[in-house]
């Protein structure tokens, strides 16, 4: 099965009510998403590929000089990491607003991102650009999620 990448935006409220369904030895993991899936909103369009063409994005965006944080300055963020719940971004809503801004100005050749993924992977891919370029406009939508009022964008992958 591939990997899939799921982003949200979410309000500091509802990381503090998510913090129970991770806590001690018997995580909560339905809840858990239930109650993000209820109580955040879900980054839209879905991701068409696979979740692993998001991650690769990332590392060309860390590449360009933006790098994707996790910010885990929330106890509901630490207890995602420890869950091990595949976790790849996390910011508040400053930092979500000055890496979508970074990602804006950023010049992307679209022929550089076949030949990025081909070096990355060590595979050639006829889907390659277009993969990439939608997983880095994910990330970019998911980033934007904070002009919707949230104050928090997480990114899990897996």
């Amino acid at each position: 099965m591939s990997q899939i990448a799921t982003g949200y935006g979410l309000s500091s409220s509802t990381l503090d009510r998510l913090l129970p369904t991770l806590e001690g030895q018997d995580r909560y993991y339905n809840a858990f998403w239930s109650l993000l899936r209820d109580h955040a909103l879900e980054t839209t369009p879905d991701y068409h590929f696979s979740g692993s063409v998001v991650a690769i994005a990332m590392e060309y965006l860390a590449e360009k000089g933006i790098s994707l944080p996790v910010n885990d300055s929330h106890s509901t963020i630490r207890a995602i990491m420890s869950a091990d719940l595949s976790l790849a971004m996390c910011c508040d809503a400053n930092q979500a607003g000055s890496i979508a801004t970074a990602m804006h100005e950023l010049h992307i050749d679209e022929s550089e991102l076949a030949g990025y993924y081909a070096e990355f992977t060590g595979e050639e891919w006829n889907n390659a650009s277009d993969a990439l370029k939608e997983g880095l406009d994910y990330i970019k939508r998911t980033l934007l999620l904070v002009e919707a009022g949230c104050e928090w964008v997480i990114l899990f992958i897996g």
